[in-house]
């Protein structure tokens, strides 16, 4: 049985080795813990209320002012808990007792800078009267404690480890013995020590005098990989494992199936490169889909040459098209209003509307038009000294490089190398494509007619819509594809 919950608070002075009577809490509470955050105020949170009530208040204690003010509810109230200030100065609250006297299995982080209770990733344990120490690596040990469900008390030797940057919990080496009411702290090299606490049985209690130490640094942490799938293909891992040990390198393979494209990895939510192999460490909770689509094809594009493998990747992104007729035809040139589709779509500038500075859209269509305008604000295209565009004419050998790379400087994937007189010789510097000339190859390789130095053959006459996918496809997949 609890007694009644007091509001009272006392400071203890080593200087003095004396204790003080300080501000009084708002609310009366016991069977609470309390830790010192890095502003210096103090959180306390929960508690017993009095009968069998949980506490969902918290309030902050200012050592400046000796005062108690209110700070954000718990979502569940609970007493018996552990409290554990993280690395990054938030607080993380696990376990303890509900209302009803039924031990918890949830977990919650406060954080100061709003002062809001969030749930976190619940551990695996229902457990009360634990502890719970945050190791120098950032990880907190919780430790011993009792469940309550369904019936009779559980002592645990158990012991977990949270990880507060992947949000994970871990299990770990349990006690020796199995203890609950225990006290622990961390020792100046860094080793947790647990101390004391009883076995839990109100029948037969027996109080221990012992204490155990932890060793972090013998502990071994594995996280899960999870393999997906998305389209027809299949993805491998290298070593082949569902669990991995924290710091292995897994190399991943993807295979698309007879018919079909492999267009890239995710991790998570995050695009990882569209190499047919993706090595990642392991530091956390991976999950990693390899995505395929079926190949597209055009009857004018013949399989297994440099340009098929451009415009088919390019199709299967959805960045080139071919015709209503279903050829592509690579021969042809490709229209200025063209490339600005191409390029935006590769950026991801596809949807953007920055309306048209230029006076001749013509029959061009509104998408065509307003990724020209688009270009336009980006810096990537300019248009004639009259104020037109030339949304048909077709684009120049290289002017498609240049477009090509502006685009790509301007979302950051490269960086303006100097102009090189020596690659290009015959492209004046004054065209204003010599340097861009030179970033693309720096970045890129050779340009599509495959020179580095050189005359540029024909560099201010129209290029096919096979060069430009050739061209495309390098720049893309000198960033994407790492």
């Amino acid at each position: 049985p609890h007694s009644t919950p007091a509001m009272s608070v006392e400071i203890y002075n080593p200087a003095t080795n004396s204790w003080t009577v300080a501000g009084a809490m708002i609310t009366p509470r016991g069977d609470v813990a309390a830790t010192v955050l890095p502003n210096g105020k103090v959180v306390v949170a929960g508690g017993f209320g009095g009968g069998d009530e949980a506490l969902h208040t918290a309030e902050l204690y200012n050592p400046a002012t000796n005062m108690w003010t209110p700070t954000g509810n718990l979502n569940v109230g609970r007493r018996g808990y552990a409290l554990a200030l993280l690395s990054d100065g938030r607080v993380l609250i696990v376990g303890g007792v509900n209302g009803g006297s039924a031990a918890l299995a949830s977990a919650e982080i406060y954080n100061p800078q709003t002062g809001n209770w969030s749930f976190t990733v619940p551990p695996a344990t229902r457990r009360f009267g634990h502890t719970a120490t945050t190791l120098i690596n950032g990880h907190v040990l919780v430790a011993g404690g009792l469940d309550n469900v369904p019936a009779d008390d559980i002592t645990f030797a158990a012991a977990d480890l949270y990880d507060p940057v992947n949000d994970t919990w871990l299990a770990t080496g349990a006690l020796a013995t199995a203890r609950t009411d225990h006290a622990a702290v961390r020792l100046p090299n860094g080793q947790p020590l647990v101390i004391g606490g009883s076995n839990g049985q109100s029948a037969s209690i027996v109080r221990y005098a012992s204490t155990e130490g932890f060793d972090p640094t013998g502990t071994v942490i594995t996280y899960p990989l999870t393999l997906l799938t998305s389209g027809p293909g299949s993805v491998t891992a290298s070593p082949s494992d569902s669990q991995y040990v924290a710091g292995t390198t897994v190399t991943m393979t993807a295979t698309p199936h007879p018919g079909a494209v492999f267009i890239g990895w995710m991790i998570g939510n995050t695009p990882a490169g569209w190499r047919g192999q993706l090595a990642i460490t392991m530091a956390g909770p991976r999950t990693v889909t390899a995505t395929f689509v079926a190949a597209p094809t055009f009857p004018d594009v013949a399989p297994n040459t440099s340009e098929w493998s451009a415009i088919t990747q390019l199709a299967a992104r959805g960045i080139v098209k071919g015709y209503s007729d279903s050829n592509f035809g690579p021969a042809d040139g490709t229209l200025r209003a063209q490339l600005a589709a191409f390029i935006c779509r590769t950026v991801g500038w596809a949807e953007q509307d920055w309306g048209n500075p230029f006076t001749d859209q013509g029959e061009v269509d509104a998408e065509l038009w307003r990724n020209v305008g688009t270009l336009a604000h980006y810096g990537v295209a300019q248009g004639y000294g009259d104020g037109t565009f030339g949304p048909t004419d077709s684009i120049l050998r290289a002017q498609a490089i240049s477009f090509i790379t502006r685009a790509m400087v301007n979302k950051g994937y490269w960086q303006p190398q100097p102009d090189n007189p020596a690659l290009f010789d015959n492209v004046p510097a004054s065209s204003g494509h010599r340097q861009d000339i030179a970033t693309y190859i720096h970045y890129a390789g050779p340009t599509p007619d495959g020179s580095v130095t050189g005359p540029f053959a024909e560099w201010d006459q129209p290029g096919t819509r096979a060069g430009f996918a050739r061209a495309l496809w390098r720049a893309m997949d000198s960033y994407f594809g790492q």
